[in-house]
């Protein structure tokens, strides 16, 4: 009895001991964020502040202090850099989305921010995902400049890039079916998915790399306006090639009671053609046997209302003619069925005899 109690006693103790930590951390929980509050259950804002999390796991911190602005790290004399990468970036658009495109015909974006980096001599990386960690971190808004890198979350997963040109306004390539323009980085899918920006040490660029790509562009462009040179001169040899076949000339040869008009109207031209085809000053000149030369461009000419009418009832009447003609068909084939059933031999034999009758006549 003695040891139940004590057992009890003991049970007691642990149950206040474990309702007070539970308390105590319920009380230590902190408070939501207003601006989250009520988003915690949408997964899309899961997914971001869960891919917001690993992009930030994976920074260097002694590669992203924001102290490296203030410090001189990054020298002052990038600016005339900075200018030829957002010159690059404006020439791009309306350039054509293509998927692993990294020439003027077409960019991804990544492509497209490779391409105006290199041209003004820096190097960076092929794709968003590590474009996103080049250079060094700005963790302000406020502190972005145009020619920075910014990055954003997809909404099917992976990175995107695009090069900041101010006032809350981004250039990049979107995606396929698009092209390379500016949209606005402060409201809307890129302000709920943006993850940072990035700034690169544009003070001493590789003028012999941006010397290189800009060669490379030249050529590019030569090449491109040399095949739209060579396609379109295709294309004028074909319509020049139907517009002869067209055109070619065909013949006639008057017979007893032709008049220029009537042969006019025959060959789809006109009186004034002919006559210019054919070298006649008038039309009393022609002869019989004589071959006309008919211009190959015909001139249907425009029938007027009554014309139109008359064609109208011509054919509407030719039409209830060609019906008429196949009902009176179909009535005389079934008058010839019925009446060559009921002219059919019918072989009428005599009826059967019954017992009664036979025993009768026995």
């Amino acid at each position: 009895m003695k040891n139940r109690c004590i057992f009890l006693a003991l049970l007691v103790v642990c149950l206040v001991m474990v309702v007070g930590c539970a308390s105590k951390k319920k009380g230590e929980e902190p408070q939501m964020d207003p601006s989250v509050a009520g988003s915690e259950k949408d997964p899309s804002v899961v997914q971001y502040q869960k891919f917001r999390r690993n992009y930030d796991a994976a920074l260097r911190p002694d590669l992203d202090d924001e102290l490296v602005f203030d410090n001189g790290t990054l020298a002052k004399g990038g600016n005339g850099t900075t200018s030829v990468v957002l010159q690059r970036a404006h020439k791009a658009l309306g350039t054509p989305y293509v998927f692993g495109g990294t020439r003027p015909g077409g960019f991804d974006c990544s492509g497209l921010v490779q391409w105006a980096y290199k041209g003004a001599g820096i190097k960076l990386p092929r794709t968003a995902a590590e474009q996103s960690r080049s250079g060094y971190r700005i963790r302000n808004k406020a502190d972005m400049r145009a020619g920075d890198i910014v990055a954003f979350r997809r909404s099917r997963g992976g990175y995107h890039t695009g090069i900041y040109l101010g006032d809350g306004k981004f250039i990049h390539a979107p995606r396929t079916n698009t092209r390379v323009r500016i949209e606005s980085m402060e409201t809307g899918y890129f302000a709920r998915n943006f993850i940072g920006a990035r700034r690169v040490d544009t003070s001493e660029p590789n003028t012999a790399l941006a010397k290189a790509t800009r060669e490379q562009d030249k050529k590019y462009e030569a090449r491109s306006a040399k095949s739209k040179k060579t396609k379109l001169v295709a294309a004028k040899k074909s319509s020049k090639k139907r517009t002869q076949a067209r055109t070619r000339a065909r013949s006639y040869t008057v017979r007893s009671g032709d008049t220029l008009s009537e042969v006019a109207e025959k060959n789809r031209t006109t009186v004034k053609a002919l006559l210019a085809a054919n070298k006649l000053k008038n039309a009393h000149e022609l002869r019989i046997g004589q071959k006309l030369v008919i211009p190959g461009k015909t001139v249907v000419a425009k029938k007027s209302g009554k014309a139109k009418k008359s064609a109208r009832a011509s054919r509407s009447a030719k039409g209830s003619s060609k019906k008429a003609g196949v009902a009176s068909a179909r009535t005389n084939v079934r008058k010839a069925t019925a009446q060559a059933k009921s002219t059919r031999h019918i072989e009428v034999r005599p009826a059967r005899k019954s017992a009664a009758d036979r025993a009768s006549k026995g």
